[in-house]
């Protein structure tokens, strides 16, 4: 299991990586979207060939090494869309390990639902389409350790997706949906009623997925809607922005209505920042371990938080059974 990124990216050169094998902290910059071909995990054998690395096997190209008696050092290479992430590689062996992560998305559109045709939310929705699609995917483990929210955004890779670059023939968001396949938990901010909707149509049938519709059900089934939870629970709809502000967290830097129009006017760079902000600003609400709803009403995280969720979502350890008894 691995995680892809969104698209093509230039060439990031070389990245420090913290890894708990080690008893020295080397400072973490991993930037997403993460490159493919070439991801390149020098262990501590590798390190010990001081830099000699053309015979170790894992290696199908060199560009830099950098020996560093701190620990190891990642090579990034070849700009595509498919890269081990360090974290799931075992620094004495090489292998891989499969990754935990939650994964935190917003899409953006190209219209607003007064612009179109039908009666009904469910109808006019079909005739919109994503314009960018931002998310982040947060280390289970972090979550789960209670670690600081800078802390674990520091260690999550970013991905983005545009409408109009295409992976693998005409379907651009291929990657993403293998992101929900692989993902303990799913986390959106009105995203069961809007942004899987409006994905829906590129939930198509393939060689390695015959029923598309059990695959989006699959995903729903699995996702944290903070918006959702919280309407339900009061009976009132809450935007984001007010929640943020409620809770003293930074607040979005735009709107939907500027977005469409960031589209329209090929702002490409500004529309991506904003949906990448509202990623990150969603995932610090679920973090939190309370949400101020008003003045005097706020709700618990077991209605709304990741963390909780991701509790009813382990699977228990199995005891262990030794011979004809069982350890417990």
């Amino acid at each position: 299991m691995h995680l892809m990124s969104a698209r093509c990216c230039r060439c990031v050169s070389l990245t420090r990586l913290k890894h708990p094998k080690y008893s020295s902290t080397i400072e973490a910059s991993i930037e997403s979207p993460l490159l493919r071909d070439f991801c390149i995990l020098l262990h501590k054998d590798l390190l010990a060939s001081k830099g000699n690395i053309k015979d170790a096997g894992v290696l199908k190209k060199q560009r830099d090494c950098t020996h560093s008696a701190q620990g190891c050092v990642l090579i990034y290479h070849t700009c595509c869309t498919n890269c081990w992430m360090a974290e799931n590689m075992d620094m004495s062996t090489g292998s891989s390990t499969p990754p935990r992560y939650v994964l935190v998305y917003d899409c953006e559109s190209d219209s607003g639902f007064e612009n179109l045709p039908g009666d009904h939310h469910e109808d006019k929705i079909k005739f919109m389409q994503f314009t960018v699609i931002c998310a982040i995917a947060m280390p289970v483990d972090m979550i789960e350790q209670k670690a600081p929210a800078d802390e674990i955004l520091a260690h999550s890779t970013r991905h983005w997706w545009w409408r109009d670059v295409s992976e693998k023939g005409s379907n651009p968001i291929v990657s993403l949906l293998k992101l929900f396949d692989d993902a303990e938990l799913i986390v959106g901010f009105n995203c069961l009623g809007f942004d899987f909707p409006l994905i829906r149509r590129f939930y198509r049938p393939s060689e390695e997925v015959l029923y598309p519709k059990q695959r989006y059900v699959d995903h729903r089934s699995k996702t944290l809607d903070i918006m959702a939870r919280i309407r339900d629970a009061t009976g009132n709809y809450y935007k984001l922005d007010e929640l943020l502000k409620k809770n003293g967290l930074q607040t979005k830097s735009s709107n939907g209505k500027e977005a469409i129009r960031m589209w329209e006017e090929g702002r490409r760079d500004e529309l991506k920042a904003y949906c990448a902000k509202d990623v990150v600003l969603t995932a610090r609400l679920g973090l939190l371990e309370s949400i101020r709803i008003e003045d005097h009403l706020k709700v618990t995280s077991r209605l709304f938080g990741i963390r909780n969720q991701l509790s009813q979502h382990t699977t228990p350890t199995q005891p262990e059974a030794d011979g004809d008894f069982v350890m417990v």
